[in-house]
């Protein structure tokens, strides 16, 4: 069998058929359609993570926020002026003179 060469100009209107036909016209739009949707697919996901980012940052500014002013609150509570506050609203009594139980002879803790 012998192969049949094609001459250069025949070549060139070969391809120049196949780029204006119509079966490859169809293939290149839905080729371009396909790239649209992936790349609106791709916008719309990052825009969406974008959001959910700025949506993270302000919970963690305001657990921040919260967080010192709990840390204000602890320190304030720890104060010795707030303690004597608490205690007075308490109506404790003071006790003057302690009296100590002592028991005779018995051992605590031995060897």
């Amino acid at each position: 069998m012998k192969r049949q060469s094609l001459t250069i100009r025949e070549q060139k209107q070969a391809l120049k058929r196949l780029f204006v036909s119509t079966t490859f016209r169809v293939i290149l739009l839905g080729a371009m359609i396909f790239v649209l949707v992936l790349d609106v697919m791709q916008t719309s996901v990052v825009s969406t993570k974008g959001y959910d980012i700025s949506l993270y940052e302000r919970k963690i500014e305001q657990l921040e926020h919260e967080h010192r002013r709990l840390q204000v609150q602890i320190a304030e509570y720890r104060s010795m002026k707030s303690i004597q506050e608490r205690l007075a609203s308490l109506e404790l009594v003071s006790a003057d003179m302690p009296e100590y139980v002592i028991l005779v002879g018995s051992t605590v803790a031995s060897r």
